[in-house]
């Protein structure tokens, strides 16, 4: 309702305000986390809910029991005690508010009304005296605790004194002042107490001046106590009385009496410091509407004016904003009444300047709201200063986002994101968090930094200051941590991201973040250009439930300018090595800045918003947000529709709280909970909650001001920092300050980019460094000057640091320029990311005439259907996406096959009808529980159906339509209701059909096309009204169809596709009429269609299982081939197809169950080799930016000969030859810089011989000859730069390289002979080699080799024998070994071996390396023939994604090289016409 001012005074005015919907007396009244007030009990169980923002009250679940004279307090996580006697025997209850339902909470051991509770620090109640009956019963001294932890009451220590109708405060340090009340005979006590909530005991303090009851205690902003009135009803002056108690001294002291005796009132604190007081009872005035001010700073009260009724007895709440809601009480007049006071802060201005044009107040705070004075703010390519107050106001924006970086000596950096209506005028809040207190590392020994929360270990001699040279010394770390569970308001910008593989902006949901900084005699530094640090985060245990060891979740750092999280790479959850039993989240970073490991939302529903004025108009364009409660998200803001209407996309089952803001004005928040089953706001039919709010006009325009008198030096004001204070409009619109903001001179500090001595120049005499104005480059060498990189000046940054300004660096490329952003010497295509197929783990029986449905929480659940046995199944499965695994369920209780499944809006999956055991067409369903895994049978249909089709109706039914029984094609339709588990029958389709297509079309009803008929396929088509239950016709389609698929698209109109022609028709429901949808490359048959978020239709599938997939784009109406499935199996017998959370499309089939998702990377063609049909060279990736290619066979003889590739160029370049030919030899690039062959065999037998190549002069050199000639053997960089080579040619001996002194030196042999094995590199300096063959054959063995004693020792032999494998030390110190389908890992702590899933769609012929922590596999011969494609496997969650397609297959003995710019370059390989010399890179 809308509310007008009763009474009004200096102090402030009372408004009405909407009615309880009960009369009620000696209730309580609570105010919720989320702003709204509880009101319950008093001569009933009823309660209801308060709405600050449209005044306005509703009913929420009664309470348990009838409680009145009782106490409600809201504990910390959020819940609503209650607790007193009762009519009946519970004398305590929980109020959940996220639910609105009441539970037991145990009793009291003493029930007791007229008693305290008080809220004590750590959580727990402490409740005292009271009467353990209304009328006539015993006053009580006993006291009992209220522990929340456990739910349970204990006592405590007993008062001295009996009483009833006292007070309770909480004093600063956690003690309690009880004071006053009745006694058994009705006396008033005059006496105090305190209670020790350490010692549970009491102690007694000075007695009151007056006696007292039914009187009001108030701690005051100085700590002191405010006692007012209760005293006895002849006296008016004690009635009247007030008293202070000073904690400090235990002492009373006088206050001023108020206006008017009064007890039973109600006393409240304003945010202003002052007390509120107002109504009550005494004799002398009756029941009072007077109410008074009392002002702690001048010692005296002032009137209010009356409120609209009189009553005591009542209840008082401060309502977030600074509002005071009365309600109910003892009344001559409406009982039920309530009314709203509202204090009046500064007086507005007679004529403020208003906002110019669009603009944002901005104020920058700390987390305890203080201003922080000396912030800088970067926006609109400028930078500007704060007031003194913190405050900043922009004017003249540009309608859109604004994004507004803000910095802060000694703070960590955020951003203020802002999206702006023309004519807006928005106030914003940022607050920034101080930095802690340093940790210190060595740059040359790097280590590991521990916090409680966050570690970091850095390698060693990996820091490089602003200009790019390395920092040596004393390297400081700061870390500021964010728990999103509890403090998702402190984090640096909004929780939204750039996706790595979508480049768009997605919603985010974060588990932990942090902000890490790296610091050297104060000035900020970073890692240096290709090192890495491990960052490893606790995970919140809130959160700890979400998660498994092995799980990898995204990494994403903060870009501060642009106010977006970017996706970079993801980390593996592990256990912690600091919190044993603890989860912690570990990743690889390249900088340091905040970095968050988060994920996009998978599980979506949605709200449905209307946004009204407080006359219930709608308001167009209102923006609307919505931040998690129950999980650490929020929604990208939305707006409003002509009707006030939108759809928020929310995270399903939770709880969010959502708001909006409008104009100049903003809206309360309100708390919901998504609803279970998904809710798409973009696609078909949506199951929303219902969200009203209400706009409420602001007092004021946030920014708005009055030029206060600049009490500075003359001729400063204007000048650099200096200006004049304001009262200012608060970033709320809320208030006007008093005359704050002055900036008067000051000394340059040096610090800020600004003129603080106001004399017209900036920091003068300022120098952050002697080479300022000499050119700088932070980037890879190679890098310089290639594309978009280029170098910079020596510069100062904002706060005095040495900056490299101007420079440019290498980033990802930018899809919508033809710039080379990332500076490789290639600007990519920028193609949109391709899609391909993944093969899943296997399933425990794959199947075809099954289903597959969504379950709430993003899995699929795939039932029966027939398998290799030609029979069929009873089992379940379930496929978890997050995991891309499989897992048993409860089997249904019949084998089914041809039978229908329907997801129900409580989650559970109806499963009907189909064929069982020997053929017998089936009448029974029965429903899958998700909760449990398990099944439960329900009403029989009464009719047997196989091949039908069942579809969920808005109301909750589902309809089954057609099918086959032991008749024949049906054209029955029946509809169960799962609220009375009962079935009926509604009118007959037109025609009989099975194989049929049932789609339903929000406001229209179920479309049904096509299918198997009475004795052909179909070509009809008829429309199924749920509210008439009657069949309409749909008219023809173009040609008979069977085996199809028919799709909803976004704008209501359904595809049709497949069946006997490629023919492709469009349904249109507003017209009743078809039209051509374009032909298909290819006719299907028993296809799949599935809509992609992107609107797009993906066919899947059909009887030539051999065809292609297929895309329609609704937009240009056109089709075009897409990647095709690996495996899949004869499609003429059907497969199902599942869109899961973010997209990807889950296919199950008879042979395989497939994944079809976005790669991981691209592909482009480079330049072709100087050589042809040349194959078992080395590739090496020079520090220079170059790759050296060395010998091989050309094509059956060794060869000599040597080229380079250079990066930036993307050509080859023949350079000197080798002494010698060499195939089987190994290369190692040094760290100076030089590359060392050894070995290998040509003509003349096995060689021992090695050369040196010099990138410098594009020359060889021979160096010292190895011990013993080698071939197939390693050849391994060791830490100190030294070079270990091991095995090869039938020898166990190794020896090392020393670069210094270009000899060898043998180091002990190994235990066994070994040739094509393989030897990594571990973390600790040791080296790991496995396998090979020797002369007893094909080794399973495996030994380390350390450096330090110059010695081997054997470690667990793998599970396999390998010869010829691929080993790659992963980012945990672990080993991944492979070898084309199998693969197992080496832990270094326990020396163990464990085979790992690794099913790759090569049979034989790929190639592997490791890029970003997964095994990129790259083509081969797989099933379907020589392959094109390449796949990634990542170890550490046992998931493949595709990664893209090369220009033609490659197989047998290609080359993957990684470069320093992180892609990946292919070489040779076979194919159709030889040995390929084409080249293509790999961009990850």
């Amino acid at each position: 309702m809308r509310s007008g001012s009763l009474s009004s005074s200096e102090e402030g005015a009372w408004s009405a305000t909407g009615p309880l919907a009960n009369a009620r007396l000696l209730h309580t009244a609570t105010v919720l986390a989320d702003g709204r007030v509880l009101a319950t009990g008093g001569y009933n169980r009823s309660s209801e809910l308060y709405e600050p923002a449209s005044g306005t009250w509703s009913r929420t679940a009664d309470a348990l029991n009838t409680h009145r004279a009782a106490t409600a307090t809201v504990l910390a996580d959020g819940r609503v005690l209650l607790a007193g006697l009762g009519d009946s025997g519970l004398s305590s209850e929980l109020y959940d508010s996220a639910s609105g339902t009441w539970a037991p909470a145990g009793n009291l051991g003493t029930p007791r009304l007229y008693h305290t509770a008080t809220l004590l620090p750590g959580g727990r109640v402490l409740v005292t005296g009271g009467a353990d009956q209304e009328y006539g019963g015993a006053v009580l001294a006993t006291a009992e605790v209220y522990e929340p932890a456990s739910g349970t009451w204990s006592a405590t220590g007993r008062m001295a004194v009996a009483r009833r109708n006292h007070t309770a405060t909480l004093l600063p340090g956690g003690r309690v002042l009880v004071t006053g009340g009745t006694e058994g005979s009705g006396l008033l006590q005059q006496s105090a107490e305190v209670y020790d909530a350490a010692t549970g005991s009491w102690s007694p303090a000075a007695p009151m001046t007056v006696a007292r009851a039914y009187h009001s205690a108030t701690v005051l902003a100085d700590g002191q106590v405010l006692v007012a009135g209760g005293g006895g009803s002849s006296n008016l002056e004690e009635s009247a009385s007030v008293e202070l108690f000073n904690p400090a001294t235990g002492s009373w002291t006088p206050g001023p009496g108020m206006a008017l005796p009064r007890r039973s009132h109600t006393a409240t604190l304003l945010p202003s410091g002052r007390v509120l007081v107002a109504g009550g009872f005494h004799e002398y005035g009756g029941i009072l509407t007077a109410a008074e001010v009392y002002d702690p700073e001048q010692g005296a009260w002032r009137s209010v004016g009356p409120m609209a009724t009189s009553r005591y007895q009542h209840t008082a709440v401060l309502l977030t904003g600074g509002r005071v809601l009365v309600a109910g009480g003892f009344s001559s007049g409406n009982q039920a009444s309530a009314e709203v006071f509202i204090p009046a802060g500064p007086s507005g201005p007679q004529e403020p300047s208003e906002p110019e044009g669009t603009s944002v107040f901005l104020q920058v705070v700390d987390e305890e709201g203080n201003a922080i004075t000396a912030a800088a703010v970067s926006a609109r390519g400028a930078v500007y200063p704060v007031d003194s107050s913190g405050h900043l106001l922009l004017e003249n924006l540009e309608p859109g986002r604004l994004s507004a970086r803000v910095d802060a000596r000694g703070f960590t950096s955020g951003t203020a994101v802002v999206e702006l209506q023309q004519g807006a005028h928005v106030g914003t809040r940022v607050t920034l968090r101080p930095l802690p207190a340093p940790i210190p590392f060595q740059a040359e020994l790097g280590g590991v930094i521990q916090t409680e929360q966050v570690r970091v270990t850095f390698p060693p001699s990996a820091v490089v200051d602003a200009l790019g040279r390395p920092v040596s010394g004393t390297v400081d770390v700061t870390i500021v941590p964010i728990d999103p569970t509890t403090q998702l308001a402190l984090m640096p910008g909004p929780l939204e991201g750039v996706a790595a593989a979508r480049g768009e902006s997605v919603p985010l949901e974060s588990f932990f973040m942090a902000e890490v900084s790296l610091w050297s005699n104060g000035a900020p530094v970073q890692l240096a250009p290709g090192q890495t640090a491990t960052l490893e985060f606790l995970l919140p245990e809130a959160l700890a439930s979400q998660f498994q060891v092995g799980d990898s979740v995204p990494a994403w750092w903060f870009d501060v300018d642009a106010g977006q999280w970017r996706e970079e790479g993801a980390g593996t959850v592990q256990t912690s090595q600091t919190q044993p039993g603890r989860l912690a989240w570990v990743v690889e970073v390249s900088h340091f800045t905040w970095w968050k490991c988060g994920a996009i939302w998978l599980e979506i529903s949605c709200a449905d918003v209307q946004v009204v004025d407080e006359l219930g108009a709608p308001l167009a364009g209102a923006e609307v947000i919505a931040a998690g409660v129950s999980y650490p998200g929020r929604s990208r803001p939305v707006y409003t529709g002509t009707n006030g209407h939108v759809c928020m996309p929310i995270k399903r089952g939770h709880r969010t709280t959502i708001f909006a803001r409008w104009s100049d004005s903003a809206t309360s928040r309100v708390t919901i909970i998504g609803v279970g089953v998904a809710g798409y706001c973009d696609i078909g039919l949506k199951v929303c909650e219902e969200v009203k709010l209400i706009i409420r006009p602001r007092i004021c325009t946030p920014g708005a001001y009055e030029a206060c008198p600049y009490l500075g030096p003359a001729g400063t004001l204007g000048r650099g920092l200096c200006r004049a204070g304001r009262r200012q409009c608060d970033v709320s619109g809320a208030e006007w300050s008093a005359c704050q903001g002055e900036v008067r001179p000051a000394a340059e500090t040096c610090s800020l980019p600004f003129d603080e001595d106001c004399d017209g120049v900036v920091n003068e005499g300022c120098s952050c460094s002697l080479e300022k104005g000499q050119p700088c480059y932070g980037g890879p060498i190679w890098t310089r000057g290639v594309g978009s990189c280029h170098a910079g000046t020596v510069s100062c940054d904002l706060f005095g640091n040495v900056a490299c300004q101007g420079q440019q660096l290498p980033k990802p490329e930018n899809c919508s320029t033809p710039v080379d952003e990332d500076c490789d010497g290639v600007s990519e295509s920028c193609e949109p990311v391709t899609w391909g197929w993944v093969r899943t783990e296997p399933m425990a029986a794959y199947r075809y005439f099954h289903t597959a449905t969504s379950l709430p929480d993003g899995r699929v659940l795939v039932t029966g259907g027939t398998g290799s046995g030609s029979s069929p199944l009873s089992s379940a499965e379930v496929y978890d996406p997050a995991t891309s695994t499989w897992s048993t369920v409860g089997s249904m209780a019949v084998p089914r096959s041809g039978h229908a499944a329907t997801s129900l809006p409580d989650g559970r999956v109806l499963v009907t009808g189909g064929t069982g055991s020997g053929g017998s067409l089936l009448s029974s369903a029965e429903v899958y529980d998700p909760a449990t895994k398990s099944w439960s049978l329900v009403a029989d249909m009464g009719e047997r159906r196989s091949y039908h089709r069942a579809t969920l109706l808005p109301n909750g039914q589902v309809l089954v339509t057609g099918g086959r029984s032991a008749d024949g094609v049906v054209a029955s339709v029946q509809v169960y209701a799962p609220v009375t588990d009962t079935w009926s029958t509604v009118g007959s389709m037109s025609a009989p059909r099975s194989w049929h297509t049932a789609t339903l079309i929000p406001g229209v009803g179920v479309l049904v096309t096509g299918g198997y008929g009475a004795s052909d396929y179909e070509v009809t088509a008829e429309v199924y009204d749920p509210a008439t239950g009657t069949w309409l016709t749909a008219g023809f389609m173009a040609v008979p169809r069977f085996g199809h698929a028919a799709t909803l698209l976004p704008g209501g109109q359904v595809l049709v596709a497949g069946g006997p022609s490629p023919e492709a028709e469009l349904y249109d429901p507003q017209t009743n009429t078809w039209r051509s949808a374009g032909s298909m490359h290819s006719a299907h048959r028993n296809i799949t269609a599935t809509r992609l978020p992107n609107g797009s239709v993906l066919v899947t599938g059909g009887a030539d299982w051999s065809k292609s997939e297929e895309l329609y784009n609704p937009a240009t109406g056109l089709w075009s081939i897409t990647s095709t499935t690996q495996v899949m199996g004869p499609f003429d017998a059907p497969h199902t197809a599942t869109l899961l959370p973010g997209g990807r499309v889950l296919a199950v089939g008879y042979l395989s169950a497939e994944v079809y998702a976005p790669a991981l990377g691209s592909w482009t063609t480079t330049g072709s080799m100087t050589t042809s049909q040349r194959f078992s060279y080395t590739t090496t990736a020079m520090s220079n930016g170059q790759v050296l290619l060395a010998g091989g066979l050309n094509p059956t003889e060794p060869v000599a000969t040597a080229e380079v590739y250079d990066m930036a160029a993307g050509t080859w370049e023949a350079v000197a030859a080798m002494a010698s030919a060499r195939v089987g030899h190994r290369a190692t690039l040094l760290t100076g810089g030089q590359v060392l062959v050894t070995g290998g065999a040509n003509y003349t037998g096995t060689l021992a011989s090695a050369e040196l190549y010099d990138p410098a002069t594009k020359t060889w050199s021979a160096t010292g000859s190895m011990a013993s000639p080698r071939y197939g053997h390693t050849a391994t960089l060791m830490p100190d730069g030294r070079v270990l080579v091991t095995g090869g040619s039938g020898t166990p001996s190794a020896e090392v390289y020393d670069p210094a002194t270009r000899t060898w030196n043998t180091v002990g042999s190994m235990t066994s002979s070994r040739s094509d094995h393989t030897a990594t590199l571990m973390l600790d300096g040791r080296v790991l080699v496995t396998g090979g063959a020797s002369t007893t054959g094909i080794l399973a063995s495996a030994e380390v080799y350390d450096p330090a004693t110059k010695s081997w020792s054997t470690v667990g032999s793998m599970t396999v024998p390998r010869r010829g494998a691929k080993a790659f030390l992963l980012p945990n110190g672990q080993v991944f070994v492979m070898q084309i389908s199998s693969a197992e890992l080496y832990d270094p702590v326990t020396r163990t071996w464990r085979a790992v899933g690794f099913t790759s769609s090569a049979s034989w012929g790929s190639e592997a390396i490791l890029v970003n922590g997964r095994v990129l596999v790259v083509g081969g011969v797989g099933t379907r023939g020589r392959l094109a494609t390449a796949e990634a496997y990542d170890p550490s969650s046992g998931t493949w994604s595709p990664a893209g397609v090369m220009a033609g297959p490659r197989f047998d003995r290609h080359q993957a090289t990684l470069l320093p710019n992180g892609r990946v370059l292919i070489t040779g390989g076979y194919t159709s016409s030889g040995y390929a010399s084409v080249a293509e890179l790999y961009t990850p």
